[in-house]
């Protein structure tokens, strides 16, 4: 095994594992201090806190894995401010798919309608774990509350 695959294989792992912690902490209510550590070469901070912001929204599970403010916290995965109309895997510091990198183009409203619908159908190969929305109802107002974190 190679040191890249080594490399990756050990980031996956930490996101998952914090990941975990964080929703569970959440789901507990645990009363925590935030939380800080550096990472990566640009020395991104990352921040978990008890609830993060938007949890009981539209995005409630977004939440666990993203920040909802451009400057916020980093978690496990990228911001979702400003990310409708930005361009698809735009941010430096995370290992996004190769099929979402090759996949191009930028996140229209129709396009994440289409991604939250059925990630693995909208770009076969994705990383995304989480399990597809369904409710196009529920959709349509998770991309409209997403919209205003244009910030």
């Amino acid at each position: 095994m190679n040191k890249l695959a080594i490399a990756l294989g050990a980031g996956l792992i930490t996101a998952i594992a914090v990941t975990a912690v964080v929703a569970v902490q959440a789901r507990r209510g645990v009363d925590n201090p935030v939380q800080k550590r550096s990472y990566g070469p640009g020395n991104e901070v990352f921040a978990f806190n008890k609830v993060p912001d938007g949890k009981g929204g539209p995005a409630a599970d977004c939440v666990v894995c993203h920040s909802l403010s451009r400057n916020g916290p980093m978690r496990a995965a990228p911001t979702l401010a400003g990310i409708v109309g930005a361009p698809k895997a735009r941010s430096q510091w995370f290992a996004y798919s190769l099929a979402l990198r090759k996949k191009g183009g930028v996140w229209s409203e129709d396009e994440l309608d289409k991604f939250l619908a059925n990630p693995s159908g909208f770009v076969p190969g994705t990383s995304k774990v989480l399990p597809p929305i369904k409710d196009p109802a529920r959709r349509k107002a998770l991309i409209a509350y997403l919209k205003t974190l244009q910030g």
